[in-house]
């Protein structure tokens, strides 16, 4: 396990409309967008491994991570809730073990749609 190097695992969805944020997909990918740039530009060491759900970020945004884990939307009741189990979950551990099957012995878990402008986050965090 490599418990010296960086590892940040950051999830979300992007529905057509979010109804609990009132986004559309382009507003929030947008955010997505400026999330993943400040990660990486505060953490360049970092490996960044964006996973989630629905519509696809941008290349330019993906190419600013080590891996994107991406699948498409989960079926949402009309609440924008994830029908039957939390999607954040599935997601979420599907980056773990990414992180893990790199040798990474620990990870910081964010969403990719909030901003942190804080460098080398990990080793603040740690």
């Amino acid at each position: 396990m490599n418990f010296n190097k960086e590892c940040i695992v950051t999830q979300v969805h992007i529905p057509p409309f979010d109804p609990q944020g009132s986004l559309t997909a382009e507003q929030k990918s947008k955010i997505v967008d400026l999330s993943v740039e400040h990660l990486r530009n505060n953490n360049p060491s970092a490996c960044i491994i964006l996973v989630g759900h629905g519509q696809m970020p941008r290349p330019e945004t993906k190419d600013k991570c080590d891996h994107v884990i991406w699948e498409p939307s989960y079926p949402q009741d009309g609440n924008g809730t994830i029908i039957g189990m939390p999607a954040q979950y599935k997601s979420v551990a599907k980056g773990v073990e990414k992180a893990s099957s790199l040798g990474y012995g620990y990870c910081l878990k964010t969403r990719a749609d909030c901003l942190i402008d804080k460098r080398n986050v990990v080793k603040y965090c740690h």
